[in-house]
């Protein structure tokens, strides 16, 4: 290459550079043109759906409003209290829509994210309102829709309430043969079940006669809520003949059940009087014969009633008694029974404890003996109170405690003698 060449490579360098530059630059012209074509695109479909929303809002207020006077012609002015107070709801969340639209088309240049918050700040008002009168206009529907059938209906509930009255007498019938048989506080759980059950059906044939003469009137008068309330009526009696019929159902189980707990107790009575006459402990037999007591009380009251036809009787409350004397004889007898055991195991381990603490005492004193000269008073003291403690044992009558003591002479012995080798080792004995 010649001298007069010599820029040539430089110039293709910055060529190619320039070149690279400007295809760059192309590129992220084209990608930004296509982010913003992407953003308008999307800020377009936001706005065209606040539009509509907004558009379809207003025409639901409005038709809320003609309906709500139908409603307030047809069901009266404190049947459309919440439908008013929706109304008013949506109202005022329509205006705060119209606003944000006001802005986003007043002549104000506004920014991308303020055009696409407003819209949403819209679409969300408007589905707010949209949604609590949607609820309140379902509600009517729902009324009107009942007004329609309110001949149907009433014969329905009417034949709901037959059906309930016809159970009632037979609950009524079972009652009275029982006040035959048992005491008048035996049925005051059911006799309240059947009154709480016949008011309900009282108030229940009330309210379909009106709802009857409504009907027949030809009236605007509404007759939904009537039958609503008669209808409810006639639920509620049904949980309540539901539950006296339980109560006969527990009074009759009773009266089973308490034949058989009064032959439960009678062999619990034998049981604990066989434990009481074989215990060795006055004040333990002296307990159990009281609860056995008790217990014979319980069966002889129940026997009483047995005999008597049951006319005073309480089935419910002689299975209660019956229930509690087992369980405090069976509490008893138990507590007994284990006394028993502990003072036979006791009175086994004795001898043997006897033996034990006789033997450690004289290991001991043969320990001291061979070492008097050495020993000092604490290994004598333990040996005289071993010595004592084995004296009380042998004088106690309670085999537990007698137990306690010989073992504490045991400690005692072991002890003296730990001592006295103690003190032959340091003084050299």
């Amino acid at each position: 290459m010649s001298d007069s060449l010599w820029w040539l490579p430089s110039l293709l360098v910055f060529a190619i550079a320039g070149a690279i530059a400007v295809f760059g630059i192309a590129a992220l012209r084209r990608a930004s043109l296509r982010r913003d074509a992407a953003t308008d695109s999307s800020l377009l479909e936001l706005q065209r759906r606040a539009g509509g929303l907004l558009v379809r809002t207003d025409n639901r207020v409005q038709e809320s409003e003609d309906e709500l006077g139908f409603a307030q012609a047809q069901f009266g002015d404190a049947a459309v209290i919440d439908y008013r107070n929706a109304i008013d709801t949506a109202r005022r969340r329509l205006r705060e829509a119209f606003l944000l639209q006001q802005r986003l088309d007043d002549a104000e240049p506004d920014t991308v994210d303020e055009r696409r918050r407003w819209n949403t700040q819209i679409i969300e008002l408007c589905t707010s309102a949209d949604a609590a009168l949607a609820g309140e206009d379902a509600r009517f529907r729902e009324r009107r829709s009942t007004e329609r059938n309110a001949p149907q209906q009433l014969l329905v509930v009417q034949t709901q309430l037959s059906a309930a009255e016809l159970r009632a007498d037979e609950i009524r019938a079972v009652s009275q043969s029982l006040s035959a048989r048992f005491a008048p506080s035996a049925l005051e759980a059911l006799e309240r079940h059947i009154d709480d059950a016949s008011e309900l059906l009282v108030s229940a044939s009330g309210l379909l006669e009106a709802a009857s003469l409504r009907i027949q009137g030809g009236g605007v008068e509404p007759v939904a809520d009537v039958l609503r309330s008669a209808h409810d009526d006639v639920t509620r009696s049904g949980g309540a003949l539901g539950a006296a019929e339980l109560a006969a159902a527990r009074i009759a189980a009773a009266e089973t059940a308490s034949a058989g707990l009064a032959v439960q107790l009678q062999g619990a009575i034998a049981e604990a009087r066989e434990v009481r006459d074989g215990h060795v402990d006055p004040a333990a037999a002296i307990a159990l014969n009281l609860c056995v007591d008790q217990a014979g009380m319980a069966l002889a009251e129940h026997a009483r009633l047995a005999r008597s036809g049951g006319v005073s009787a309480d089935p419910v409350a002689d299975l209660d008694a019956l229930r509690a004397a087992i369980d405090r004889l069976d509490a008893a007898t138990s507590a007994a029974r284990g006394q028993q055991d502990r003072l036979e195991h006791a009175r086994i381990a004795l001898g043997g404890a006897l033996v034990a603490a006789r033997s450690h005492i004289a290991v001991a004193r043969d320990c001291i003996g061979a070492r008097r000269g050495v020993v000092g008073a604490p290994a004598r003291t333990r040996l005289a109170e071993a010595e004592r403690q084995l004296m009380l044992a042998e004088a106690e009558s309670d085999p537990v405690s007698a137990l306690d003591i010989a073992r504490r002479a045991v400690r005692h012995a072991d002890d003296a003698e730990a001592l006295a080798r103690y003190d032959g080792e340091i003084r050299g004995a």
